[in-house]
């Protein structure tokens, strides 16, 4: 699900009806093995930890594994005494489950506030 990020209400339904508190991706980040693309798509999967409002966990089979928290803070990026993010190994990490501010504005209404601003703008030009 590498691409998911781009997607914010496949992230949405995941978050209301099935695992509500957290989201866990897990990714084969092939297509991104080098360069800046881990790093781009890990920033993409930071907008959606912050507008639902709780912590996403990101493990990747070859490149970034890290969580993000509801604030768009990145954490355990690299593993101890590395500043490689493609090295072979594991993570065990603390992600606090507890500290969700409650549902977000994107939670409640999800598209339908950007679907309004873009009706509203189409209907201004015209």
């Amino acid at each position: 699900m590498l691409l998911a990020a781009a997607f914010p209400n496949f992230n949405l339904f995941w978050l209301v009806w099935l695992a509500p508190g957290l989201m866990l991706w897990t990714t084969r980040g092939v297509m991104a093995k080098s360069g800046s693309a881990q790093w781009q798509h890990a920033e993409s999967a930071l907008f959606r930890a912050v507008e639902n409002g709780v912590p996403l966990v990101r493990c990747a089979n070859n490149g970034l594994t890290c969580w993000m928290d509801a604030q768009g803070r990145l954490h355990d990026v690299y593993f101890a005494g590395s500043k490689n993010i493609y090295q072979e190994g594991y993570k065990i990490v603390e992600v606090p489950l507890g500290a969700n501010r409650g549902r977000t504005i994107y939670n409640r209404y999800g598209d339908w506030f950007g679907w309004g601003c873009g009706g509203g703008g189409e209907t201004k030009i015209r």
